[in-house]
């Protein structure tokens, strides 16, 4: 079998299926997009995520009807998704990416994000989201990447984000962080990337990490620099 079947709703579009489709720069893939309605084909060799609309949050009863691990990422960027329609993505407990992205999700969506056991990635980009909600997330044993940036985020955080064990990307980009943060950062030993552009961290709170966390790639950006 080279491709599988997602049946969705005959009588409306409730999203897209986006199929990535390799190109000679790994990191520039093209796009195919498919309309989310009726049954849809998708090629099990390739990475693809379902990306939600409005029409789709309206009514979410499809959702019961495909199975657990009908895809591994969901994404809703820009959506009037809602704190507590979260909850209804927990039949799907094959996803592993879930994009919350520009949108006015806050803490209690979190509640509900705690509950995917096989969550590595969570994109919180420009939410509503706080140091209180991170605590919801403090017993996560999956959660691998984190994206924070244009959040509320503070230095209250870090006590949070320290105990999410195993994780190695944070994105704190445009956060009001500053080298209070740094002691918590450099005890996380795993991290790979980090991205502090736009903080209220300084030059030597940036070197202290560099100097405590040499195998991660840390993203620092000061006046015109870019380290």
């Amino acid at each position: 079998m080279h491709s599988k079947t997602l049946r969705f709703p005959v009588n409306r579009q409730v999203g897209e299926i986006v199929i990535s489709i390799p190109t000679e720069d790994e990191y520039q893939p093209d796009f195919e997009r498919l309309p989310a309605i009726g049954e849809v084909s998708v090629p099990i060799n390739k990475r693809f995520f379902f990306s939600c609309s409005n029409e789709g949050l309206s009514d979410q009863s499809f959702l019961k009807n495909l199975d657990p691990d009908a895809f591994s990422y969901m994404g809703f960027l820009g959506t009037k998704i809602k704190d507590s329609d979260v909850a209804n993505l927990l039949p799907l407990t094959g996803l592993e990416t879930i994009c919350l992205c520009e949108t006015e999700i806050g803490d209690e969506a979190l509640k509900w994000v705690r509950e995917f056991h096989h969550l590595s990635a969570l994109c919180l980009l420009d939410t509503r989201v706080t140091d209180n909600g991170l605590a919801y997330l403090t017993e996560m044993t999956t959660l691998r990447d984190i994206k924070l940036l244009g959040t509320k985020i503070t230095d209250g955080a870090m006590i949070h984000l320290k105990r999410i064990k195993g994780l190695t990307h944070i994105d704190l980009m445009d956060t009001s962080i500053s080298d209070s943060s740094v002691g918590y950062l450099k005890a996380m030993t795993d991290l790979r990337y980090l991205r502090i552009h736009k903080t209220n961290i300084s030059e030597s709170g940036y070197a202290e990490l560099k100097t405590s966390l040499p195998e991660c790639g840390i993203w620092y950006h000061r006046s015109n620099d870019l380290h």
